[in-house]
């Protein structure tokens, strides 16, 4: 493993769909991160402490965990278990139903009028 910086978007995208587990720390419970964003919809396993999905209503996606062991038991955990099925399914339609440009889109524009 080694620390990078200046990662294109690109790379970035596909460290995150080949990694079999996310990791998202966070120390601040500021809104909605698109990295988490990113790791739903483009990653597989998602771990994660409480600041990161903080009235986000994505709790139910991911694995939450605030102590740095049980954490560390969840990545383990995720590691043998494929991320496939169900789980992305109902993943794939909380993220669509909140989260889909179009329907967005479609949304402002009905304000607009």
């Amino acid at each position: 493993m080694k620390l990078r910086e200046n990662i294109p978007t690109a790379e970035i995208t596909e460290l995150v769909r080949s990694a079999q587990v996310n990791v998202l720390p966070t120390f601040q419970a500021t809104g909605i991160k698109l990295k988490l964003l990113l790791c739903l919809f483009t990653g597989r396993h998602v771990v994660c402490n409480t600041p990161m999905v903080k009235d986000s209503g994505l709790e139910d996606l991911c694995l939450v965990h605030d102590d740095p062991e049980h954490m560390r038991l969840s990545i383990q955990a995720c590691m043998a278990k494929p991320a496939n099925g169900s789980t992305l399914e109902r993943r794939i339609a909380v993220l669509e139903e909140r989260f889909c440009n179009r329907k967005n889109a479609e949304m402002i524009v009905a304000l607009l009028d």
